[in-house]
Formats: structure tokens, sequence, C-alpha cells
């Protein structure tokens, strides 16, 4: 995989300037492995993603009705209190612009695998802290989506089992690389039936 213009190979050392001295990197991008994912766990948990983010920002947009409120306002499709989904929706929001360096390349292979009938796929991404420190923000996010689904403020049901513990499996594996880990193949069947790995 290519890295980002301004990256290095060099551990700690930065491009150039054209002073000759070197610019320090800002954050610390890491090329990072994912071996073996199943296709069906991928795509589920990008849907499923697709779907709550669509629903938070439609739970907090103007309504295209006649305005409710004061002339001249409209009043939300649904109130930004209701269950919390104001703050939901914007937790949504930061999960969804910060995930964009994982969603991105995780759709690519998405795309690729459906085309050519593959059940497993390999896919790189480049990883920094924040990268990772977002995951647990999606963490609390998925929490708060499951309550307000259970207290009927949502539509959009919790993630399978076996995603949510895939999805934990992609957190755990990314942060040992971060460390210096080798990639290990993805233990999660490529077809269902098969018993979830243990943890």
């Amino acid at each position: 995989m290519t890295l980002p213009p301004g990256t290095s190979s060099g551990e700690g050392r930065g491009p150039s300037h054209p002073s000759g001295r070197e610019v320090p990197l800002p954050v610390a991008l890491k090329p990072m492995h994912l071996l073996a994912v199943p296709l069906r766990l991928l795509k589920a948990s990008e849907d499923h993603f697709d779907d709550l983010f669509r629903e938070l920002q439609m739970a907090t947009l103007p309504s295209t009705g006649p305005p409710e409120g004061p002339e001249g306002t409209a009043e939300p499709l649904v109130a930004p209190a209701a269950g919390g989904l104001g703050q939901l929706a914007g937790l949504g929001e930061e999960v969804k612009r910060r995930l964009r360096n994982f969603r991105e390349p995780a759709r690519r292979a998405v795309g690729e695998a459906t085309k050519s009938g593959a059940s497993l796929v390999d896919f790189d991404v480049v990883v920094d802290p924040p990268l990772l420190a977002a995951f647990g923000t999606c963490e609390r996010l998925l929490l708060g989506a499951a309550r307000a689904a259970r207290a009927g403020h949502l539509l959009t049901e919790p993630a399978a089992r076996e995603v949510g513990a895939w999805r934990k499996w992609v957190t755990d594996e990314l942060a040992g690389q971060m460390e210096g880990r080798s990639p290990r193949v993805c233990p999660f069947p490529a077809v269902t039936g098969r018993p979830l790995p243990s943890s």
C-alpha cells in the first residue's frame, strides 16, 4: 500500500524540508494488514454503520412539512432530546469522520471481493493512534444506539453478536500491530453456522 504524501519509511523521521532539515511528522502513521477477513462480516458491519449513521442524520433533520414552530422555522423530524438522539447524532458524525481512513479501504475490499466472488478478503489500512482511539468512541456510540433502539427511539437494531465480536477482534488486532505484533489471520469462518472463536 502506498503511504499518504509526507510519510516516511524511516521510524521517527519526516520528509525533508527544502533547507535540508527534516520535518517531523505530526503523528505516527503505520500501514497494517487485515488477513482472511470474512466478506460477510465486513459487509454486515459496513451496512450496519450505514443504516445507523443514516437514521441518526435523519433524526435531526428539519421537517419538510409545514413548520410547527414559530413562523419561518421548522421543527426537527425527531426532537433531538428524545432518547438523547441529538447527542448520539453528534457522536455518530464524529465516528464517521474519524473512521473514514478505515472504512474507505474496507469498502474497496467489499467491492473487489463481491466482483471476484471471494468469501475472504485481505486489505491494508494506514493507522495512527487517533484512529485507534476512535474505536473506543465507536463503542460508546454503539452502546448508546442499542439503548435507544431498546427504548423505541431508533429503528436500527444493534449489529448481530458475531459482527460485534468481529469488530472487537479488529480493534485488538490493529492495537497489537501498532505495538509491533505480526498480522494474524482472522479467526472467524467464511461461512455461518460455526462456533465463534474464543476470546
